[in-house]
């Protein structure tokens, strides 16, 4: 039985997989039907979903239909009727778009989606340029916009810097967390309960937590049983069992990418 999935990485995943094969279909086809798209999108799902995330995701005909109406809508392509067949055209403002979309700016993605796009950039590439660059030397904003899309290894590079982003975060966390504990241990030490350490908790250990209250607020409002867990154990169980991990895995991410990127 195949393990469930969670609405949102089902969601990336799709909208990833989704932006690919039409990517593909419209440079493949200068003409192209839904039908089409759900031939690419059947290949690039079954290696994808069976091999790294081990779950069954059906996609619908109507689904492919709202993606291909919303590109419509955005100006991305053009459609033709023949009789019951709708026939679709990418036009360069669609290309634009989806390599905007896959390079991935601001989006921090599963491995297997950044090396898929990654692998769909570097294996077109030069097709996309030959389409979409009218001169080799243009130095339209456009143009400037395509070659960074299409720059080699620009997926890599962006899930980088996103990634450089979280762990300078998570270290302001981790650092937090840690200068937290030894506060509380040191206050125990010189027999102060844990009540006492609550109410004399300093705001400066607040780091991100909320714009709505401070970490003091929130431990006076949880029952005593909790916050007095978090006093003795809580910092401490946070920092070994999330924090510490959670960092190791982001910089073993980082060194991966950047391993892929130097064999760009």
């Amino acid at each position: 039985m195949s393990k469930p999935a969670s609405k949102v990485s089902v969601e990336t995943f799709l909208s990833v997989i989704i932006q690919c094969a039409i990517l593909t279909v419209g440079l493949l086809r200068q003409d192209f039907r839904q039908k089409d798209v759900m031939f690419y999108l059947d290949l690039i799902k079954d290696v994808m979903h069976k091999g790294l995330l081990g779950r069954s995701i059906e996609i619908q005909f109507v689904q492919i239909q709202r993606w291909l109406k919303r590109y419509e809508d955005l100006g991305w392509l053009s459609s033709r009727r023949d009789g019951r067949i709708t026939y679709f055209r990418m036009k360069v403002a669609g290309f634009k778009g989806l390599l905007r979309a896959l390079s991935a700016e601001e989006q921090l993605l599963d491995v297997p989606e950044a090396l898929l796009i990654q692998q769909i950039l570097d294996a077109y590439g030069a097709y996309l340029r030959e389409r979409l660059l009218k001169e080799k030397s243009s130095s339209t904003p456009q143009d400037q916009a395509i070659r960074q899309y299409l720059k080699p290894g620009i997926v890599f590079e962006n899930q980088i810097r996103l990634l450089d982003q979280i762990i300078l975060n998570q270290e302001h966390r981790s650092q937090e967390s840690l200068r937290l504990q030894a506060y509380c241990q040191s206050a125990l030490a010189r027999g102060e309960t844990p009540q006492m350490i609550v109410q004399g908790l300093p705001s400066e250990f607040s780091y991100q937590l909320s714009h709505q209250k401070s970490f003091r607020e929130l431990l006076l409002e949880i029952p005593s049983a909790f916050s007095e867990f978090e006093i003795r154990e809580g910092f401490a169980h946070r920092h070994r069992r999330f924090y510490g991990p959670y960092l190791l895995f982001m910089k073993t991410q980082r060194e991966f990418y950047a391993s892929m990127l130097s064999d760009s």
